[in-house]
């Protein structure tokens, strides 16, 4: 099943209005180990990864694909989206 662009950014678009707050301040988040909330990469990987799992699981449950079966080009562009959405999110925290 193909996705159009414009199926996607709706999506993301769902997937950001349930995601506004950086994981570390949602209800029962557990930090990983070791995980300091300062170090802004680490901040920025953790909501990045966030946004591309629910942006995935979406994506599955609508049953856009089967569950694993996401082509690598539709997973690379949501790793990328999702990178420049948590660029977006850190400068709006600024």
């Amino acid at each position: 099943m193909k996705i159009t662009k414009a199926q996607l950014k709706e999506i993301i678009k769902e997937e950001l209005q349930e995601a506004r707050l950086p994981a570390w301040e949602r209800p029962g988040y557990e930090p990983e180990p070791g995980y300091d909330k300062a170090d802004s990469f680490s901040g920025r990987l953790s909501l990045s990864n966030s946004i591309r799992d629910a942006i995935i699981d979406h994506l599955e449950n609508k049953k856009f694909f089967e569950m694993g079966a996401i082509p690598q080009s539709v997973i690379r562009v949501i790793e990328n989206s999702s990178l420049h959405i948590a660029d977006a999110a850190e400068e709006a925290d600024q």
